[in-house]
């Protein structure tokens, strides 16, 4: 008989001798141990060979806890201990969160030198001649959409310019907007506040669901450069126009705020993936009692509200407010809205090519 315990093997034709002997170096085996000729074969070779290296991976594991404990005792009786923990604390609030504002492009477009035109208490009669018309060519030519580190010197305004804060200017706009021409309104108070108030982690907040959500909590899309085409799914034929121009993206917006970031940091070229976050507020919101109303409405109630505003001047017919958050040099395709749209510019720049009515058959 031969048993086996560990290094101890037990040898003899006397089976009661051999336990006594197990039992007189604590090995009392409770099974029968293998054949001399089982303990040379492969399989036994095997799982001692595995069973070391078990040993040895546990060493190592033991060894590194031992190495990081070290460290991390060196770095707390370290002089610079409070550098370090500025900087983890630095790196910490800005992984949760920053303002837009503290983030800073090349290129400030809010601040380039602009010209503006003559201020007009009407409209122009005839209304064509209110904007010269140039063909997009022409327009591209002097300044190339993904040219966006080099504007031109001094940008020159074509649309009409309102201060909220002016009664005649503001009589003025009124006049513009039932003629159906585009202009621009300035110092809005609710949109100051917003610039104020909208932190990432303010916004990330209201769009607080993680992963692919419905479009009334938010939805990143990416494409593969800057160009982001929007079509219906149901009439995309994928055998003439190939793959879909934009997919949905499993980000939430922090996550989408974080590539931004970057994007202005290290000046994101217009071929690289690029990544665009929308959503919508639910459009029988603006019925619901302010408590009720989430953050976006109560913090524009001029583009919420159930009563008419300037900016929401018809709200049985408004189909909500749609939030749009781009990064750096996202282009859209040129499109058309079916409805009459008022855009509010919250933070950051963004450039229009408008043309008139006319250039569509619809």
């Amino acid at each position: 008989m031969v048993y086996r315990r560990d290094r101890a093997i037990l040898a003899s034709t006397d089976e009661a001798n051999c336990i006594n002997a197990a039992r007189a170096i604590f090995i009392l085996p409770s099974t029968t141990y293998p054949s001399p000729e089982m303990l040379d074969s492969d399989e036994y070779k095997y799982a001692k060979r595995k069973n070391r290296k078990r040993k040895q991976h546990n060493y190592k594991r033991v060894f590194t806890v031992l190495i990081l404990t070290a460290i991390f005792i060196a770095i707390s009786s370290s002089p610079k201990k409070n550098y370090i923990s500025a900087y983890i604390q630095h790196v910490g609030k800005k992984r949760s969160d920053f303002w837009f504002g503290d983030v800073h492009p090349k290129v400030d477009y809010t601040k380039l030198p602009t010209i503006y035109p003559e201020f007009h208490s009407h409209p122009p009669i005839p209304e064509a001649e209110y904007i010269k018309m140039e063909t997009l060519g022409n327009l591209l030519s002097k300044w190339d959409q993904d040219d966006i580190e080099n504007p031109p010197s001094h940008f020159k305004e074509v649309l009409q310019h309102f201060d909220f804060r002016d009664d005649e200017q503001m009589e003025a706009a009124l006049k513009f907007r039932e003629a159906e021409l585009p202009f621009k309104i300035t110092n809005l108070p609710e949109l100051l506040y917003s610039q104020q108030k909208w932190s990432v982690k303010y916004i990330s907040d209201i769009f607080k669901k993680k992963g692919l959500r419905s479009i009334e909590t938010g939805l990143t899309q990416s494409s593969k450069n800057n160009f982001f085409l929007f079509f219906t799914h149901g009439r995309w034929k994928k055998k003439i126009f190939g793959p879909f121009p934009t997919t949905n993206v499993n980000w939430n917006f922090f996550q989408w705020a974080e590539h931004a970031r970057k994007a202005d940091e290290k000046l994101l070229g217009p071929n690289s993936p690029h990544y665009y976050f929308q959503a919508e507020v639910l459009q029988n919101e603006r019925f619901y009692p302010e408590s009720e109303q989430g953050s976006i409405s109560r913090d524009l109630p001029s583009f919420s509200g159930s009563s008419p505003t300037f900016f929401n001047f018809d709200p049985k017919k408004s189909t909500g407010i749609q939030c749009r958050f781009g990064e750096r040099g996202v282009t859209a395709a040129t499109h058309y809205d079916t409805g009459r749209n008022m855009i509010a510019m919250i933070l950051g720049a963004k450039r229009y090519i408008l043309s008139p009515p006319n250039d569509v058959s619809f």
